[in-house]
């Protein structure tokens, strides 16, 4: 039995991959978490010939990462002691692989219940940083994931496709998915096959679930435009209030009233003038890169994640300085970078499929149980088929 090792890095980002010969800090830490694909070639007695035989993932090892999922209160009185002291041996765990201390959520979010509750982490060796659990209920959930797989692919809006083509996709990308149609590029619109596709034949990738499965982004707001490095303000569409709202209360869990809205006319703290939605598969990548083309970089980012769990690292403002801090990401959890951390590199070098499990660590991920009951009606099985096979990353940030 001989075996090949070759990588899947579906990335879409604009930072290009470091082709230095000489690893960075940043570089080792994406290379350690990436999904590496084992091809496994079976060699026959008779003829020596080599045969591939199958694929084999290749396991990582996540001991370094902060999984603020294992440091969790508990209701139960009989259980509140043991869990108590539990959840502080993992506090110092934490604090031991990437400097974390946990702070004081805004006193508005302090009453919900303890599995439902806001909790904010502050990131010792990252300034500004923080780390939300719980950012987001079910509820709130769930509606970010319908905006942003029925709205957000919609003109004016642009996604990758339109990048791809040229062009915008017709209207209704995700209703033409779930009735099973196909792009008819000739009249621009959506079409129904008397007959299944054959193998080979170009329409496979025509078809509005393909397409619907391969939506890496989705701008919110403005646009940005990559030449010139600006973002095309005149005649950008607005910004959702649903998802303003979710950002705004996410940087006022953090930092209390001064994130919330103002009068118009005075200053803002935030205002989330544009945005960006970027869709995952498991095993897909984001590079290691730093958003720095806003003019005003006093003001923070609010990064919130939907569906699958992933990984995400944060660095120092250069790829080659330590320490590299690497974070389980979970559905309505939130990052926040404000102040130094607003200009450190930062990616996801790995994100995980529903019930993909670590056997060295006993470790399953999972899309949250809680959040597929919510998606309760009929209507909504295609839309939960698609989460369930998906992470959301919505982030909201000020230009000016």
């Amino acid at each position: 039995m001989y075996s090949s090792v070759a990588e899947k890095n579906n990335t879409f980002d604009d930072e290009t991959t470091n082709n230095s010969t000489t690893k960075n800090a940043f570089s080792l830490a994406e290379k350690k978490y990436r999904l590496k694909v084992i091809e496994t070639i079976r060699v026959d007695a008779k003829t020596g010939r080599r045969r591939k035989s199958g694929k084999l993932v290749e396991e990582i090892d996540v001991s370094e990462t902060i999984d603020f999922d294992e440091c969790v209160g508990h209701e139960s009185s009989s259980a509140m002691r043991v869990s108590k002291l539990k959840e502080e041996e993992k506090k110092q765990t934490f604090k031991a692989k990437g400097g974390v201390e946990e702070v004081a959520a805004f006193s508005r979010f302090a009453n919900a219940p303890s599995r439902e509750r806001p909790r904010v982490w502050k990131l010792l060796d990252h300034p500004g940083a923080y780390y939300v659990q719980n950012a987001l209920d079910l509820r709130e959930q769930r509606e970010l994931i319908m905006h942003c797989v029925k709205i957000l692919p919609e003109r004016p809006n642009k996604t990758n496709h339109w990048q791809r083509l040229g062009k915008p996709l017709p209207a209704d990308l995700y209703r033409a998915a779930k009735a099973g149609l196909y792009l008819n590029e000739e009249e621009n619109g959506w079409m129904e096959l008397e007959k299944p596709p054959k193998r080979g034949d170009g329409m496979e990738s025509r078809a509005a679930r393909h397409l619907l499965r391969k939506l890496r982004w989705a701008t919110v707001g403005a646009p940005f435009d990559w030449t010139k490095r600006v973002y095309e303000e005149e005649r950008a569409p607005e910004v959702d209030e649903r998802i303003k709202r979710a950002c705004v209360k996410t940087l006022e869990i953090v930092f209390g009233k001064e994130a919330a809205f103002v009068e118009k006319g005075e200053d803002k703290f935030f205002d989330g003038q544009v945005g960006l939605a970027n869709f995952y598969a498991p095993g897909d990548t984001l590079n290691g890169h730093v958003d720095d083309a806003e003019m005003n970089l006093s003001k923070p980012i609010a990064s919130l994640s939907l569906g699958l769990p992933a990984i995400f690292l944060l660095g120092q403002k250069s790829k080659a300085l330590k320490p590299v801090t690497a974070l389980i990401v979970r559905s309505g959890d939130a990052i926040v970078l404000s102040g130094e951390s607003r200009t450190m590199f930062h990616g996801v070098p790995r994100v995980f499929s529903d019930g993909e499990t670590l056997m060295s660590s006993s470790k399953t991920f999972r899309f949250p149980e809680a959040l597929e009951s919510a998606f309760d009606d009929d209507d909504d099985e295609f839309l939960l088929n698609f989460a369930k096979r998906t992470r959301i990353n919505l982030s909201l940030r000020d230009v000016r």
